[in-house]
């Protein structure tokens, strides 16, 4: 059997990549159904697994056999007597064998928590702190001005002090929050699967207003020119006056709306499930152009002068000229398939993001180029924060979709060399690399997912997991290394 991996979901979400091999034995023993789907990379689509080779031969074979007679059965499957007790022995010891690496296996599992065994922790990280919520965290944090603001599943948002870890306040949605939060004006907004978009006083968690949708919000929201941008599984893009929670406009698009949209210079650049990438008109919501992809659109793009990046769930990661939608170059891994759900960042030059296929990638943003990588041992879903210091000692990060710099305006040409990447990964760890050249700093495993953004504040990385804890990491002083 090839060892070529495939990725199914189940109920909608992806699974880790398996070979051919242990999703036929999956199947053999009821842990995956025909009607599960798997990504077909000849039709770029997700078709169900009785329909996709090797696993429909394997499927109609299966069925052939259980529609025969015992008699014929046995005859189908009859093998010679010394033959016979030969392979039942070896059966027997592969059986013992197999028994013992799943119990090992089992027990690396739950020791790790659903994410699986992340890498050995790297580099030097220490732990500042880490708040237990205990539900699952899939919510981006954000940090601004000493404190840290985060969704949680059990339907809260909450703040943290920055410092200590310590809970300053916390408000119920009445649904569980998966979108990434945003601080602006004073204002915390996010959307919850109550269906409806929330705004609270940073300061107090006093509730401002609420602006309900007709259905989830489960990505983030763009705060520009005092007006909030979202979107929803209700298919819509939404404009909202950021004051009063007053509808604006909205958009509608022909699929759920996963991707967070980036505003700049007046139009709004966001992904939908319906395969197509808009460009609105940020006053108005009419549409300016739209680009067809021939996958899913979850990733949430970044501009950078005058051109837009995304990913998509074709494989591809696009450039496009920003104000024509015309495609400047594209970038494919030729070697691994690479669905790409995470958010993209542009920082100095160079396009960061992750795959589906376990590799960060940073590509030059001028003509797609590779320009390093790093393989993880689990999807990377989430988008990365670049951080840094600039040469007289202000610190500064870069996310999707914000930029943020201590005090000043925003300098020409920050210093690619004197700045890290972090991002997460399924595995469990939150990774720091090295910006310019990808090399593991450290690398801080928690026990289960990292599905998240990182947020960036004092020099710390903050960051959720779905172990229920919000973790404060952070680089480990050269004298305190030993």
């Amino acid at each position: 059997m090839e060892q070529k991996r495939y990725i199914v979901r189940v109920d909608g979400a992806p699974e880790p990549a398996r070979t051919a091999r242990r999703i036929l034995k999956m199947l053999d023993l009821g842990e995956l159904a025909p009607a599960d789907e798997v990504y077909d990379m000849s039709a770029f689509d997700w078709r169900p697994l009785a329909d996709v080779e090797p696993f429909k031969s394997h499927l109609e074979r299966e069925a052939e056999l259980s529609d025969l007679s015992t008699e014929a059965f046995a005859k189908k499957k009859r093998i010679r007597q010394p033959g016979r007790y030969i392979i039942i022995g070896l059966g027997i010891l592969v059986g013992v064998t197999a028994i013992a690496f799943a119990m090992a296996a089992l027990f690396a599992v739950f020791a790790r928590g659903l994410g699986g065994i992340p890498e050995v922790p790297k580099g030097r990280a220490e732990l500042v702190w880490k708040f237990e919520e205990g539900d699952s965290l899939t919510s981006s944090p954000f940090y601004a001005e000493g404190k840290v603001y985060f969704g949680s599943e059990d339907g809260y948002l909450y703040c943290v002090d920055a410092g200590t870890g310590h809970g300053l306040w916390k408000h119920s949605t009445g649904g569980p929050i998966i979108g990434e939060v945003l601080v602006a004006d004073g204002r915390v907004c996010v959307g919850s699967c109550d269906n409806a978009m929330w705004c609270f006083d940073a300061r107090t968690g006093k509730r401002l207003w609420r602006f309900g949708t007709g259905h989830y919000i489960g990505g983030g929201v763009t705060y520009a020119d005092g007006r909030v941008f979202f979107g929803s599984y209700d298919h819509d893009v939404y404009c909202l006056d950021a004051a009063t929670g007053e509808e604006v406009w909205r958009f509608e698009t022909g699929g759920w709306v996963f991707s967070t949209p980036f505003v700049d210079g007046g139009r709004v650049f966001v992904g939908s499930l319906d395969g197509w990438f808009y460009c609105l008109d940020a006053a108005t919501g009419t549409p300016v152009w739209k680009f067809e992809t021939q996958g899913q659109v979850y990733s949430s793009p970044y501009v950078w002068e005058g051109k837009v990046y995304f990913g998509s769930d074709d494989t591809w990661l696009r450039c496009l000229d920003a104000g024509t939608g015309r495609v400047l170059w594209r970038f494919r891994d030729p070697d691994y398939w690479n669905n790409i759900r995470s958010r993209v960042v542009v920082f100095d030059g160079r396009v960061y993001f992750g795959c589906l296929n376990h590799i960060v990638y940073c590509v030059d943003a001028l003509t797609g180029r590779e320009l390093w990588r790093h393989k993880t041992t689990n999807t990377v879903e989430a988008g990365g924060v670049v951080a840094g210091e600039l040469a007289d000692g202000r610190e500064f990060w870069v996310s999707q979709p914000a930029r943020w710099i201590e005090s000043g305006g925003w300098p020409e040409k920050p210093d690619v060399a004197k700045a890290v990447f972090y991002i997460g990964s399924a595995n469990g760890s939150l990774y720091c690399l090295d910006a310019a050249e990808g090399k593991v700093v450290w690398a801080y495993a928690a026990k289960q997912h990292v599905l998240s953004d990182p947020a960036c504040g004092g020099g710390v990385a903050y960051f959720a997991s779905n172990d229920g804890y919000l973790y404060a990491v952070r680089s480990m002083p050269e004298d305190a290394e030993k």
